[in-house]
Parts: C-alpha cells; structure tokens; sequence
C-alpha cells in the first residue's frame, strides 16, 4: 500500500509535522498503486552435517508504484487542503530490505508528488514514511526531490508520535473578488489570447493585490514582529480581513481597447479561506497561509471553469456529424478553445464555483468546490470517499457553507457563455427576454385587507371620540 502524508512543513526549523494518512485509491482498472516485487530466496540446511547453520536468505523483493497515479492523486488531494495545510511526503507499506530495494523508485514518486503538490512553504524536503511488518516498526526518511538521485537521496529522521490537531489555531477570512476577462476572436493570436491566458493574468493581480494589503486580525492590525495571536480553541476562529486596493480591471488593461474582444465575462463572488496555523507559528506566516489559501481556492475555481468548457466542447465535437469532424476545422480546434461565437460588446456575468467546507479529524475542515447542478450528498461525498475513504460516514449536515447566499436567478454557466450551443445570441445568457403583455398587478386579498384594516381604525376612533 502506498499514500500520502498531510501535515504542515517547517513548523519549527527541522521540524515537520504529519496530521494524517491519506492512502492511494486503486486504479481505474482495479489494481493497487502500489505491489511488492521479487521474492525471499534461500534454503535451509543442505548438508548431512549435524547442528549444521542453515544458509542465510536473501530478500530479493522490492516496491513497485505507480508514480503518475500516486502524483494524481495528490494533486487532487493538494485542491482539497486549506491554508496551513500540504502534502508533506507519501507513506508505503513494505519491509526493510524491499525499502532498500527501491530507494529509486521512492525518490522518483517522491519528485512527481513534490511536482504535482507544491508546499506553501519555500521547502524541498519531504517524508518517507515506512510501516514494516518484518520487523514491526515505523521508520522515517527525508528527501530532497529537487536535486539530483543518489544511493543516499533518502536520509533517515526522528519520528516522534504527539497530540498536533488539538493545538492548532484557526484563521479565517471572506474576501470579495471581480475578475473581469475578455473572450476574443482573433484566430491568430492563439496563444497570447485564450481565456487560459487571462485568467493566469486575473490570478496573479489578485495576488499582487492581496500581498500588498493589511491584514486585521480581530480587528486590530497586529504590528509586524507579533508573534503570536491570543490562543484559541479551532471552534473559535481568528477574523481575519484584508484591506487592498480596489481593481476590478483583474490584470487585463493592455487588451481592454482592442477590436477582437467579442464579449467581456466577470466572475464575481465571495471567496472564503480558512488557514491552520500551530501555536508556534508567527503571525504572519499565519496571515501569510490564509492569503495563499485564498489564491490558490481562486486558481482552484478558474480550473474548475475551465474544464467544465472543455468538456462542453469535447461534448459537440461527440456529437458532430462524420462529417464535421473530418473538416478542415477540426485540425484548428485546439488554438480556438474556448473561444466565444458572441456578438462583440456583449457583457456577461458567472458565479465562481462555491467552497464548502467537510470536517475532518478533530475539529479540523477540508474544502470541495461545487459547480452548476452538484449536490453535497451526491458529488461532495462521492469525492471524499474517493479521495480521503471516509465519505460514507459523512454526515451533510455538518459541511459548512459560508458562501452560501440567498436565492437568485441562475447564472449561465461558464460553458455556455465560451461555447453558445442553441443560443439566438449571448445577450440572451445575461437577460432572460419578458413578455410586455403581462403587467404585474398589486394581489386582490392585499387590497381586501387594506380596506378592512381603514374601516377598522374608523370605528375605533369613532368610539374613542363618543367617550
């Protein structure tokens, strides 16, 4: 067996710590992730002498993984982690000498999880944790993915067990976000213009913007050498808001004039994070996890959006005619991705996919992302069991939804506007056309009720007047 180790890296120099084990899900055709190899090879006593000393074995096995799997897993399991949290390193299930045995094949899936999950730390270490059964005991070793493979690339560490959720302190923030992108429709400019491109851009004024806010923290604003908030229990989070600059323009002023943007989209919504910090930590690298929470929750959206319109788009080139997919057309489909058939000044609005938040181990919450028509009991819980085995306990009703707002007409869907499908025109997406013969008249019964409400008080004064 092999999977992954959640914790937090560097919480005091030299020091990491691992909160949780989060084993690798078979693959899609049913196979383990991880398998040993080889076999013990050897035998006993061959000679006819007596108290003769039986030949020594020698252990030939060795563990073998699925790297590409393992490194997806964690890049889905790296979305799902708050501010605080990370992929500090992968666990396997095996003996010494098969661990010995494979000290490549370790560092190689050690480098594609580093790859595929980068810490929120500036850190190029991570863990190996080995669970053998001959001999029984756990054992740890550090990696540093990044340089180059040696005999020597896994060094051993301390590994000491100890209470870490139940000290951890929690920061939490709600953060308005508009970011405003432009769809264009210039066939030659397939790199410079894709909605991909723009939202990089969006992404990284957002972050511009956020590192050169300040940061309140219960209201105050705490100097810059405070080392610690006041201690508080997870269940009573530290408030945390960021005063920035305001932008709505989300990176995108040097196209904002050209004649090829047919339609510009906002995306709009309230963005909320959630960071762990240990009662060691400065302050600021708390602030500083809740602001990379918020970007990478953000990234995490746009990505969510964007796959949503590609699949849109694999979805009718299925559905096109032989006929079609043999044209010409079909050979420029990847430099018109995402590209809109929309009337140019056509403005558009989409709600970003909204964050929830599934408890965990001992107080703490991972995070989901719902979009469009996706239920809690259907999509969110699936996931989680996928991912993390435990969704079938999952109770719904404790998932938090901070983001959850009133109810509004549907937006359109992000898909729907970068790939209009059955729509006369995009204007339609924005503002649903109504029927100018219906006029909207005040209800009977509130008219009724008002008269007898007039006729009452009538009476009531009339018989205060009499005395």
């Amino acid at each position: 067996m092999v999977g992954l180790l959640i914790g937090k890296s560097e919480v005091s120099p030299s020091r990491d710590s691992v909160f949780a084990l989060v084993p690798t899900p078979r693959r899609d055709g049913g196979g383990e992730a991880a398998k040993i190899t080889g076999a013990t090879s050897g035998q006993k006593e061959s000679s006819g002498k007596k108290n003769a000393k039986p030949k020594p074995t020698v252990d030939n096995s060795s563990v073998d993984i699925d790297t590409d799997w393992v490194a997806e897993h964690s890049r889905q399991v790296s979305r799902m982690l708050v501010g605080g949290m990370d992929v500090v390193g992968i666990f396997v299930y095996a003996s010494e000498s098969a661990l010995k045995n494979s000290i490549s094949v370790l560092w190689q899936t050690v480098r594609a999880v580093a790859s595929a999950s980068p810490l929120s730390e500036e850190n190029d270490e991570r863990l190996v944790l080995n669970i053998s059964s001959s001999p029984r005991r756990i054992s740890c070793r550090s990696c540093a993915p990044l340089t180059s493979f040696s005999s020597t690339a896994l060094r051993p560490c301390d590994w000491k067990l100890g209470k870490l959720l139940s000290n951890l302190q929690t920061y939490i923030c709600s953060h308005p976000v508009e970011v405003r992108i432009p769809l264009l429709v210039d066939d030659n400019e397939a790199s410079a213009g894709t909605v991909k491109d723009n939202l990089c851009a969006a992404i990284s004024a957002e972050s511009a913007r956020l590192k050169s806010a300040v940061a309140m923290v219960d209201g105050t604003v705490p100097s810059q050498d405070a080392l610690l908030a006041p201690p508080r229990t997870l269940d009573n989070p530290h408030v945390v808001e960021y005063l920035a600059q305001l932008d709505g323009s989300g990176g995108i002023r040097d196209i904002r004039g050209r004649q090829n943007v047919a339609a510009m989209v906002t995306l709009s919504g309230v963005v909320h994070g959630r960071a762990y910090a240990s009662a060691r930590e400065p302050l600021q690298r708390a602030i500083t996890n809740l602001e990379k929470d918020l970007i990478s929750s953000l990234r995490s959206r746009l990505d969510l959006l964007c796959d949503e319109a590609e699949r849109s788009v694999e979805d009718d080139q299925c559905s096109s005619s032989n006929e079609m997919e043999n044209s010409v057309a079909k050979s420029n489909t990847s430099s018109q991705f995402l590209r809109p058939n929309a009337d140019a000044g056509t403005e558009c609005s989409v709600s970003l996919p909204r964050r929830v938040f599934v408890p965990w181990h001992s107080g703490t919450f991972l995070s989901d992302y719902l979009v469009n028509d996706e239920t809690l009991e259907m999509d969110v819980k699936v996931r989680f069991e996928e991912l993390f085995s435990f969704g079938k306990d999952l109770d719904i009703s404790e998932i938090l939804q901070p983001e959850l707002s009133a109810v509004v007409p549907p937006a359109p869907s992000f898909s729907q506007i970068v790939h209009p499908k059955r729509t006369s025109s995009s204007k339609e997406l924005v503002a649903p056309k109504t029927d100018s013969s219906k006029q909207v008249t005040p209800p009977r019964n509130l008219m009724l009720i008002g008269a007898l409400g007039m006729l009452l008080l009538a009476i009531l004064l009339a018989l205060f007047m009499s005395k």
